[in-house]
């Protein structure tokens, strides 16, 4: 025991950090936190870069020996026929049987898919025809404005775009949960298009509409996934091309997502990958309601994808309180 007798229980006091060590630590919490605020940035400037409807689009790099040649950039507005499209009829000759209850939204339905389609042209509409390019899942049908100038250049038309299920077998990067999803695409042509449901109501009830959507582009016939760009970009520019989506939900159960009664979300850009889902609301005033996805593809890329997934349509409440019922951004 006389060999202890130099050891003590008392702790020692801990060392103060020297100005160095200080530095040192102030400057890594520094470089975190603007990596972080660099980051958000990057997330917001690509998935929820808002479209104004009425302002010019910027025009990506084009052309090449693989696609179309270059749309001329003009000072006109990116939609043209959007005021128009408002004054359209919704209301198809044939009356729309709503649905008892939404159905399909996960898009896994093994029930046939339908040729159908509504569609729009400068004369008027809504016709509704069968094409064997139409192969919507169970519960949901397309509708397109074709002839009209297309959003992003005057020097092309829209047109038709065809519908369709990709598997997760064929590309697992398009398929947010389960064994497929939703496909809307284009060829060669910019188009714009809705893929809607109409379902039954209770009056008065507010009803919410979410799906997750997601757009992809190229003006080459290459597969997706070409390593050299990010996302699956234009191949031979690397350039990001504009998309946009918005969702909407009409009380009058129509088929043209810009009558004046279908309440919409803001325009969202999701490009290359899903991220957050965009959301509406609308307080149904009659037995059925429209839920629309609606695509502005405003070039004609030799390739112009869509993809959604998980969709979700549910009743939140007798009314409708923007303070509490918000639209999530991402």
């Amino acid at each position: 025991m006389s060999s202890m007798w130099w050891r003590s229980d008392k702790p020692k006091a801990p060392k103060n950090p020297t100005q160095s060590q200080v530095i040192a630590i102030s400057l890594l919490l520094s470089i975190l936190i603007l990596s972080l605020l660099l980051s958000y940035i990057s997330l917001t400037t690509t998935f929820t870069s808002p479209l104004t409807l009425t302002s010019p689009l910027s025009y990506p790099s084009c052309g090449g020996p693989a696609g179309p040649p270059c749309p001329t950039p003009t000072p006109t507005p990116s939609f043209l026929p959007l005021s128009l499209l408002s004054t359209f009829p919704s209301t198809p000759t044939l009356p729309i049987t709503p649905l008892p209850a939404p159905t399909n939204l996960d898009f896994e339905s093994s029930l046939p898919t339908s040729h159908y389609a509504y569609w729009y042209d400068p004369q008027g509409g809504p016709y509704l025809t069968a094409f064997g390019e139409t192969n919507s899942p169970y519960g949901w049908t397309p509708t397109y404005f074709t002839g009209f100038v297309c959003p992003g250049t005057p020097d092309y038309l829209t047109g038709r775009p065809e519908t369709g299920l990709i598997a997760k077998s064929v590309d697992p990067t398009r398929v947010l949960s389960g064994t497929q999803a939703l496909k809307l695409f284009s060829f060669h042509r910019c188009h714009v298009a809705s893929i809607h449901q109409t379902f039954s109501t209770v009056p008065g009830l507010t009803y919410k509409f979410t799906i997750y959507p997601h757009a992809w582009s190229s003006n080459c016939s290459r597969l997706p996934h070409f390593t050299l760009c990010p996302l699956d970009w234009d191949c031979l520019t690397c350039m990001y091309p504009p998309h946009y989506f918005f969702a909407g939900l009409d009380p009058d159960a129509g088929v043209n997502p810009f009558s004046p009664s279908t309440k919409r979300s803001r325009p969202y850009s999701i490009y290359g990958q899903y991220a957050g889902p965009i959301t509406v609301f609308a307080t149904a005033t009659g037995p059925a309601m429209t839920a629309h996805l609606v695509s502005f593809d405003p070039l004609p890329w030799r390739h112009n994808d869509v993809y959604a997934d998980e969709a979700t349509i549910e009743p939140v409440g007798l009314y409708y309180w923007p303070i509490v019922f918000r639209e999530v951004s991402y």
